[in-house]
């Protein structure tokens, strides 16, 4: 199953076990929803239980994990990031919602012609922007950085991993 980062421990709290764990889940308090975690150990997804969590301040949570009692239990987990399995939010998403994570590797067109693929989704706050790259004429690899806008998309189909523009000039 695919896994999404949805925080990070940044450190310990006291002797006993606790984390500290920043979110980054919008809104904040969704952090509390999940009760299995997991961390990357090794390359490997490892499963974690939160026995008790709370507020700390600003976007960190206080956390303790099922049988952890010692503060050298969980150091190693200092600096790691925290993901859930995609599955248990997938159906949150609204419409014209998506998960950047999502876009990445979407065959892209404008028009009938494909053009690259997608590398990176970015925002520079008025929307999202996919970069694209792609192959000029002289086969040459180029980026392109096209909006996520309804007025240009024809067709956003992520689960099959297409991304179609309508033909507007300048648009490349």
């Amino acid at each position: 199953m695919e896994k999404i980062v949805i925080g990070k421990i940044v450190n310990t709290r006291g002797i006993k076990g606790d984390l500290i764990l920043l979110s980054y889940t919008e809104p904040l308090d969704n952090i509390l929803k999940y009760k299995t975690l997991y961390f990357k150990d090794n390359n490997e997804f490892k499963e974690i239980k939160i026995s008790k969590i709370s507020y700390y301040r600003g976007n960190r949570f206080v956390m303790k994990l099922n049988n952890t009692n010692n503060i050298n239990e969980v150091l190693k987990m200092r600096g790691k990031n925290i993901y859930i399995d995609f599955s248990e939010i997938k159906d949150e998403l609204k419409d014209n919602q998506f998960f950047y994570f999502q876009a990445i590797g979407s065959k892209t067109y404008i028009g009938e012609k494909y053009i690259g693929k997608v590398v990176s989704v970015h925002n520079f706050g008025s929307c999202d922007i996919l970069e694209v790259i792609y192959k000029n004429e002289k086969n040459k690899r180029k980026q392109v950085m096209l909006p996520v806008l309804d007025e240009y998309i024809e067709i956003f189909d992520l689960d099959n991993k297409v991304i179609k523009y309508k033909d507007i000039d300048g648009l490349l």
